[in-house]
Parts: C-alpha cells; structure tokens; sequence
C-alpha cells in the first residue's frame, strides 16, 4: 500500500491525526465526485430558442428570483472570479498557521488530498445538477435590447442554461467550508475570537461570491443560495471523515465559528452591494 494512504494508528502525543486516509474510503469518495461529474458531462443541457423580448418572466416560480431580473453587471461578475478564487485558496493560505506548533504546513500532501476530494465532490454534483435542471439564467428574461452585448450574456451559448446550482457560490463555499473546519480540527484551543475571526473570513468570501453572481445578472437568489449549500457541506463533511482520532470540535467551538460566519456573510452581502 502506498504510505500516503496507509492507515495509521492513534497515538498520545499532541499532533493531531487528521487527515486519516484509507484507501477504500478515497475511493469511494473520489468515485461519487467523478461519477457525478461523468453524469453531468453525459447529460445533454437544453439550450432553449430566446426570443427578440426575452423569455416570460411569469415562468419563474418565486417572486424572489423574478424581483432580480435585470440585474447585469461585467464589474460584479469579473468580482466574483476574484472572490471565488480567494475562497478557493483560503484553505492553502490557512495551512500556514494550523497544524503543530513546530510543523506548519503539516501533512500538507495528505491535506491536498483531501482538498481535491472536497472541490470534486462539489463539482460534480454542481455539474450534474446544471445539466439535470438546465435552468435559464436570469438574463436570458430581458429583450435583446436591454442585455449586455457581451458573451457572458450570450442567450444562444449553452452557458446560458445552467443556473442551477451557482459553481461560483458552491467552489468558493468549499474552501471556506474546509478552512474553517481545518482550523476547529487543528485548534481546538484557539480563543472564541480567532474561531469567529475564520468563520468571518470564509463567511464574507463565500457570501460576496454569491452576491455578486446575482448582482451580475448571472444567477437567481436560489441558484446560489443551493450552490452554497452544497459547497459548504462538502466543505464541512470531507475533512470531517478524515479525522481519524482527532476529536470533533466542541458544540461551542462550531457555535462560535458559525456566528463568525454569520457575520461575515452579512458584511460579505452589504459589501457587495455598496460597490456594485
């Protein structure tokens, strides 16, 4: 077996065992992520005709998503890339200062691993369920006249019909998922404030992600509000069943991260919206 995936037995020292890898468990993991994204691939997306004035607003199920049509924005959307991207390496940036005290960057190729998992795992659910739900995006409702005369707002693209779930919202909910996690895992006795001061940060990157996507007339409140969902339960749950003897994070220590990211996402949100 190759020592990265050999299973390793608890000791009593303070390092941590996290992440624990077995090679049963990894590929399962691995299989449910490519299998879904394989599923996504094979599954034809239904690129509808759009007429000159647009597609019926009166489709939309929930006024919630119907109030947004209109929103466009380049500024927002090329936000957004940025946003993700800093979401997407938050977990690498936060490796620097979790794990032992003498060892930062600790089992930072077992770690890797478990990143990859996660985001596969995200993305193929993500594509899988943009090509099962094929879903206009929110431009696609405007006349040909009103919407920006650029190709992320082309009605003819196949892009143009998988807006459910956001990828945008569910990659950089991942990271932030697994940066917070990373750091309950490895810190258990970092204060209340470094624990809310992470959630904060995951929280405002993941939030803004979000936002923006809807800001720039790209997604619905609920194609992005499923696509964090996704992201950060991935997020949470992967490193999770790598553990291995490291104890779970205390109830208060999940209570005061959560606030933090409660936090964030509200000022990730207002942010958003003030510059664009």
């Amino acid at each position: 077996m190759h020592p990265l995936l050999a299973q390793e037995r608890p000791d009593s020292t303070a390092v941590p065992s996290y992440p624990t890898l077995a090679t049963s468990r990894e590929v399962a993991v691995a299989s449910a992520g490519a299998g879904a994204l394989l599923g996504g691939f094979l599954i034809p997306i239904d690129v509808r005709d759009v007429p000159a004035s647009g597609l019926d607003p009166a489709e939309i199920m929930l006024s919630v998503d119907r109030r947004i049509v209109g929103n466009q924005s380049l500024d927002a959307a090329n936000a957004s890339d940025w946003t993700r991207n800093t979401a997407f390496l938050l977990p690498v940036a936060m490796a620097a200062f979790t794990g032992p005290g003498d060892s930062r960057w600790h089992r930072m190729d077992r770690r890797a691993l478990i990143y990859g998992e996660a985001f596969l795992l995200t993305m193929g659910l993500t594509t899988l369920g943009k090509a099962a739900f094929s879903r206009p995006r929110p431009f696609n409702y405007l006349a040909d006249d009103e919407r920006l005369d650029d190709d992320h707002y082309d009605p003819t693209a196949e892009r143009a019909f998988v807006s459910m779930p956001s990828g945008h919202a569910s990659s950089a909910w991942t990271g932030s998922g697994l940066a917070i996690t990373e750091f309950l895992l490895y810190e258990p006795e970092a204060s209340g404030w470094a624990k809310a001061g992470v959630g904060f940060v995951g929280g405002a990157l993941g939030a803004s992600t979000a936002a923006l996507r809807v800001q720039a007339g790209q997604h619905f409140p609920t194609d992005v509000t499923v696509g964090s969902l996704l992201g950060l339960s991935s997020g949470i749950a992967v490193p999770l069943f790598h553990r291995g003897a490291t104890p779970l994070p205390s109830a208060r220590a999940w209570l005061q991260a959560s606030g933090g990211m409660l936090l964030g996402s509200v000022t990730g949100v207002l942010l958003s919206g003030a510059f664009f």
